[in-house]
């Protein structure tokens, strides 16, 4: 009996030394993380040419974790740099979810994420190829478990965007959102989002709204923006397809046309207050405006246009309204942009025309 004894308290001893050992290499001497990045390099190392690390987990891991210094390097063998650096993940959530296969997280806080991308002497953006490869190009939409997140917050990211010519920095993002996924739905309700740039007209003051992606149809709502003395605000749907077709209506005020000239190639000048509609199938569209502001040499004080676009035509159905102060214009007209040079096409009744608000110092 008392061998039986001694037998049962060393087994029970050799289990506790054991259970301590596994403990402490776990949790104590970086067995979590070894095993961690073991298993994500034996995923992405070869596949995407990605090294990753994480240098702690910490947490009680049944109700949240806290990853430190994660950090992502692209290793391709004419450009290697680091990606991505991230100080501090932090997430809560409930054990018996994760169990039930239900990722639901009350928060997950990403604290001062540093992101390089870098453009190569071709312009090509160096980055992982993520696209599906050709055995699993036609499996389509993968559907997800339940996954939210209830607070997703990015604080103080940076993101640097470099080439040979230039560096577009975007400093100070902070972004807020609330986020649901199920099936083939995904919800975003963006409360916060803000970001500074070294190009000044890069930087966004405000920005907000709802986002739904449902059954490959991308819905929008009560979607701002602020930025400068911009103000943007759209709602509308677009169906994904290979000929996309939606619905769009906006309002916006103060746009600056000379910041848009710096990404299009004609040169415009003036602020415009534009709101209106449009729908679209494909590269076809049509819509309504409403039009205020300067527009180069044009004083708009409330100029309506009726349009329609296809086969490299825009056709003017409706042009009416006031310009040059008190000049009213009603009429309708075409551009042709097949044509090289565009050809322009004008019909319109004008009455109270005053070439002084055209041509300075000459006669009413």
């Amino acid at each position: 009996m008392r061998i039986f004894l001694k037998i049962v308290l060393y087994l029970f001893l050799a289990v506790f030394l054991a259970g301590i050992g596994i403990y402490l290499y776990l949790f104590q001497f970086g067995g979590v993380e070894n095993i961690v990045n073991n298993k994500i390099s034996s995923l992405v190392n070869e596949k995407y040419l990605l090294d990753i690390q994480i240098k702690d987990i910490k947490g009680n891991y049944f109700s949240g974790l806290v990853i430190e210094d994660l950090n992502i390097f692209y290793n391709d063998p004419d450009n290697k740099y680091q990606l991505l650096k991230i100080p501090r993940i932090s997430t809560r959530y409930s054990f018996s979810n994760l169990w039930d296969k239900k990722y639901l997280f009350d928060f997950l806080t990403i604290d001062s994420a540093q992101l390089t991308l870098v453009r190569d002497d071709n312009g090509n953006w160096v980055i992982p190829d993520f696209r599906p490869k050709d055995k699993d190009s036609n499996k389509g939409l993968v559907k997800l478990p339940s996954f939210s997140i209830g607070a997703l917050n990015i604080q103080n990211m940076s993101i640097r965007l470099l080439d040979n010519k230039d560096t577009v920095n975007f400093e100070n993002i902070f972004l807020s959102l609330e986020f649901k996924g199920e099936g083939n739905t995904y919800a975003f309700d963006v409360e916060k989002f803000v970001f500074s740039s070294n190009q000044e007209n890069l930087s966004l003051h405000a920005a907000g709204g709802k986002v739904t992606f449902a059954d490959s149809r991308l819905i929008f709502k009560d979607v701002g923006l602020v930025a400068a003395d911009t103000r943007l605000k759209i709602d509308g749907n677009i169906l994904m397809g290979k000929k996309p077709s939606g619905e769009i209506s906006f309002a916006a005020d103060d746009i600056n046309l000379e910041d848009i000239s710096a990404y299009i190639k004609p040169n415009l000048k003036g602020k415009l207050d534009i709101n209106g509609a449009l729908s679209f199938v494909g590269s076809a569209f049509e819509g309504s405006v409403n039009i205020g502001g300067d527009f180069i040499f044009m004083d708009f004080q409330n100029l309506f246009v009726d349009f329609r676009y296809a086969d490299k035509m825009l056709y003017l159905d409706t042009l009416y309204g006031t310009v040059f102060e008190d000049c009213a214009i009603d009429g309708n007209g075409f551009i042709d942009f097949a044509q090289k040079p565009q050809t322009y096409h004008l019909d319109a009744e004008v009455r109270q025309f005053n070439l002084i608000n055209i041509v300075k110092n000459s006669f009413n």
